[in-house]
């Protein structure tokens, strides 16, 4: 599993978990553009995007992914 959401998150945003990134829901919401934690059933988890609050580019793994957006 590539994702928590088991979906193609590709051009979605997304609220990441609490558990891994502090702030409020707004503060935690990114945009996903590529990398294979954003397809559903690949063997990586790196995704790629920004977060949308902030404009930040960033990485983050599939796993941290609460729900979307």
């Amino acid at each position: 599993m590539s994702n928590t959401l088991e979906m193609d998150v590709t051009d979605k945003n997304v609220v990441l978990s609490s558990e891994y990134y502090q702030g409020d829901e707004s503060d935690r919401t990114f945009h996903c553009t590529d990398g294979f934690g954003c397809l559903a059933f690949t063997r990586g988890h790196a995704i790629f995007g920004k977060f949308v609050k902030s404009g930040e580019n960033s990485r983050v793994e599939g796993y941290q992914i609460e729900k979307l957006a």
